[in-house]
């Protein structure tokens, strides 16, 4: 064995590893399990689309083809400069797009949260290989009566750009039309604000399907919701469904109803009384001397 840090893994993983005798407890604290085949971190066994080992699947550079299979939009941050991040929505679709289009690959190479979007549990974002994200728009093609694979890529361009922008779907595939002379577009986009990234990662923590033992604990939850800044009403709507505690709902039901009165109250024009006109003074003619 050659007794080298390989990667961070989910708590869940890690005792499914021990059951299976994949792995030992090589130190409790930290709690750090130590692997005897490297290639056990690779795939998981009961979710194929869990990527565990990012070392090895970005060890030579090429595009990264990433596919939506959640039932929501997923905002991601990618760090593409020193002091800079740039977001990317992947909308709720299941059109997979060629990340590396938008983003450096040296930034999603890094990007953790990419990482816990791709290794949570349900996953929310999957990796594809290139044939499999050709394969997928050539039946694009065939389903739809499309004239190519070109012409399939840019109607999923328009429907992510409509969904992105809140823009008609028309206007979109307009759009797309001037560089890839589209002819047929019919597609109904739903529109759903993005959810801080933050917030669908610590939620995910207390998902149903997590065991008890594994959940993060409300009062750490409480925490980390206060150390959020820019949290929008949306937010605050996914973590009354999402929020799993009954402490942490009613926070975010908190919140909500003070978002909501605030908007309200921005959105008031002050009420201005119109000015009375102004009394003409009357003035006395003299007289003549």
């Amino acid at each position: 064995m050659e007794r080298r840090f390989l990667d961070y893994v989910h708590p869940a993983f890690a005792r499914r590893l021990i059951k299976d005798q994949a792995a030992l407890v090589y130190s409790r604290d930290p709690f750090v399990i130590q692997v005897k085949n490297k290639d056990s971190l690779l795939i998981k066994k009961d979710n194929p689309n869990m990527i565990s080992n990012f070392t090895e699947y970005f060890k030579t550079e090429k595009d990264v083809y990433v596919q939506n299979v959640s039932n929501c939009q997923v905002s991601v941050n990618f760090e593409v400069g020193p002091g800079h991040s740039e977001s990317y929505l992947f909308t709720n679709s299941k059109d997979p797009v060629n990340l590396t289009r938008a983003i450096p690959y040296q930034a999603i190479k890094n990007s953790m949260d990419l990482r816990k979007m791709l290794n949570r549990v349900p996953a929310a974002l999957k990796l594809l290989e290139e044939e499999d994200f050709n394969t997928y728009y050539r039946k694009q093609v065939v389903t739809h009566g499309l004239n190519s694979v070109d012409e399939a890529l840019a109607q999923a361009e328009a429907r992510r750009i409509a969904a992105q922008n809140h823009t008609p779907l028309t206007d979109a595939v307009e759009a797309a039309r001037e560089t890839e002379t589209e002819k047929k577009a019919s597609v109904i986009i739903a529109e759903a604000d993005a959810i801080n990234s933050r917030v669908l990662h610590l939620c995910l923590q207390v998902h149903p399907s997590v065991p008890d033992q594994s959940k993060m604990s409300a009062q750490q939850l409480l925490s980390e919701l206060d150390s959020l800044n820019d949290m929008r009403i949306t937010d605050w709507e996914y973590i009354q469904s999402h929020g799993f505690y009954k402490s942490v709902k009613n926070l975010a039901k908190k919140m909500v109803a003070e978002l909501a009165t605030s908007e309200v109250e921005e959105d008031e024009e002050p009420v201005v009384a119109p000015k009375k006109p102004a009394k003409k003074s009357k003035v006395t003619p003299a007289s003549a001397e």
